[in-house]
């Protein structure tokens, strides 16, 4: 086996374990491959959406908009299968809804997404805890206890709550936000916030119909506010995502509920 193939058998088996890790056990390795896929194509739709339309988004926005759709894309798949489910339902305390969500500061990069430096900036962060997330928060899979305790668990929501409140108070003082990309921006994190805390208190047996609920109440929500162009997908991939994927617990018991 030759350096090329070694490389590409480690990166291979590096996303295959990273994917286990953030979406649960229980996936084949085809179905992951496919997940990569679908995620790629969806971040490659978004930004041939932006050159057909003639958007005249910069390079460092196609950047932008192409990760978030790779993410979120990956997310509604992988966040929706029966392996995180049972991962979740197996869960001590509720601690790691709130730091996972609060980490998905999508809509936050999109209210710096005409200001090259922030947006440059924010995404780099956000790749960097995507990584840091898989490598630090999440369960291993061999013994399915998470990699932090939870005195660690509540100090990164500390931590990421005080950066999403400075970003949310820094965008006010910035001239170069447009006002329909800060309105959108803090309105789909607020509210991904209140859902979840809605979500989580909400008794199992209902949680999966609960979030869907939810999800369609942001879809009309959307028609009140100004969705920005080239983002119209944003509000059902997001918070499909997050709360009817992730959040939204299910009971695997024999008995029907």
């Amino acid at each position: 086996m030759n350096l090329k193939q070694n490389m590409m058998k480690t990166l291979t088996n590096y996303l295959y374990s990273a994917w286990i890790q953030a979406a649960g056990e229980g996936w084949t390795k085809k179905q992951v491959l496919v997940s990569y896929l679908f995620s790629a194509f969806f971040a490659g739709s978004v930004v041939a959406y932006s050159l057909v339309a003639n958007l005249n988004w910069s390079g460092i926005q196609l950047l932008a908009a192409a990760w978030i759709a790779w993410d979120l894309g990956g997310g509604v798949i992988g966040y929706n299968h029966k392996a995180i489910k049972r991962r979740t339902e197996k869960e001590e305390s509720n601690l790691h809804f709130y730091h996972h969500n609060l980490l998905h500061i999508h809509p936050l990069l999109l209210i710096f997404f005409h200001n090259p430096i922030m947006l440059l900036g924010l995404t780099l962060l956000h790749v960097i805890s995507f990584f840091t997330y898989v490598e630090l928060l999440e369960v291993i899979p061999e013994t399915g206890k998470r990699k932090m305790d939870k005195k660690g668990e509540l100090r990164v929501i500390i931590v990421v709550a005080a950066i999403a409140l400075t970003l949310i108070i820094l965008s006010f003082f910035l001239k170069s936000i447009p006002h329909d990309f800060q309105v959108f921006g803090i309105a789909n994190y607020c509210f991904l916030i209140l859902f979840t805390l809605i979500l989580i208190n909400t008794p199992i047996a209902f949680q999966r119909t609960g979030s869907i609920m939810l999800v369609v109440i942001m879809i009309i929500v959307s028609m009140f506010i100004t969705v920005p162009n080239g983002f119209e997908w944003f509000i059902p991939v997001y918070f499909l995502k997050l709360l009817a994927g992730y959040t939204a617990k299910e009971e695997f018991s024999t008995n029907p509920v």
